[in-house]
């Protein structure tokens, strides 16, 4: 007894899709607007490799407020009621993320090093332990890099 709208949302990954129930204003929006940690109330960042793009994740969350659902339900962590600065926040997040990573590449000149950087220094090995928060580090910040490596090939013309 259900319509669900299909809006693409291939920031995180080109597959990538939410589901608007407009009759409830609901947006289960996957990935789309990060990992909703309810214990912090906080977004982290979810920057997959090898195909997370930052300008792309950033028209997602745009999207995600021209939608401007009454909640909105992550993939991992459950509901959240809905406001525009939400999504800034989490724009927010993103850049920032992807502007540590390039400057930890810049400093150490070196990606496992990087890599392993943000899994030392992750702030999530309360919420998820450390196995878990480590993993989520690596994949994260591999993402990044590898999200840094394309957009320099396309700025040199490859």
């Amino acid at each position: 007894d259900r319509t669900l709208d299909v809006v693409g949302a291939p920031g995180h990954a080109p597959h990538q899709v939410m589901f608007h129930d407009r009759a409830d204003d609901v947006l289960f929006a996957g990935d789309a607007a990060g990992i909703w940690i309810p214990s912090e109330r906080k977004l982290r960042q979810t920057s997959p490799p090898s195909q997370f793009d930052l300008e792309q994740c950033l028209t997602d969350a745009n999207r995600i407020v021209e939608l401007d659902p009454d909640v909105l339900c992550f993939g991992h962590f459950g509901p959240l009621a809905f406001d525009d600065d939400l999504m800034a926040s989490y724009k927010r997040t993103l850049v920032e993320w992807v502007e540590a990573v390039r400057a930890k590449r810049e400093e150490l000149g070196d990606d496992e090093a990087v890599v392993g950087h943000f899994q030392e220094h992750t702030d999530m090995r309360e919420t998820w332990g450390d196995r878990k928060a480590t993993a989520e580090e690596r994949l994260n910040t591999k993402g990044v890099l590898g999200y840094l490596d394309h957009r320099a090939a396309e700025d040199d013309g490859e």
